[in-house]
């Protein structure tokens, strides 16, 4: 379907390709950034690393990254308000992926 680029493993999502990337798929981890962010540069190969990683996976994991800056419906819809923000999408469902703040549970 090609509504995906991908960037060495990684998938680049929009606000346009967002659903129809996480239809039907269990487990999704998605990268929110900004261009200009550093901590993102210096975390893009690591995370490159873990695309490659999860990958290999039985199931395979889909490993994206949404540009913030640009798909600014999507990263209101999962409350981002730093960079890089990680999220594990579970059929759909946002977990954080950061250990510690995963500690204090979903807050509704």
């Amino acid at each position: 379907e090609g509504v995906c680029r991908g960037e060495n493993g990684v998938l680049v999502l929009t606000d346009n390709n967002f659903e129809t990337f996480i239809e039907g798929k269990d487990t999704v981890l998605v990268e929110f950034y900004a261009p200009w962010c550093g901590h993102c540069k210096q975390f893009a190969p690591e995370y490159e690393k873990i695309a490659q990683t999860l990958k290999e996976n039985d199931p395979p994991i889909p490993v994206a990254k949404v540009d913030a800056t640009v798909a600014t419906t999507l990263a209101s819809k999962f409350d981002v308000s730093g960079y890089p923000t990680i999220k594990i999408l579970k059929n759909g469902e946002p977990l954080d992926y950061d250990g510690d703040r995963s500690q204090s549970g979903k807050s509704t």
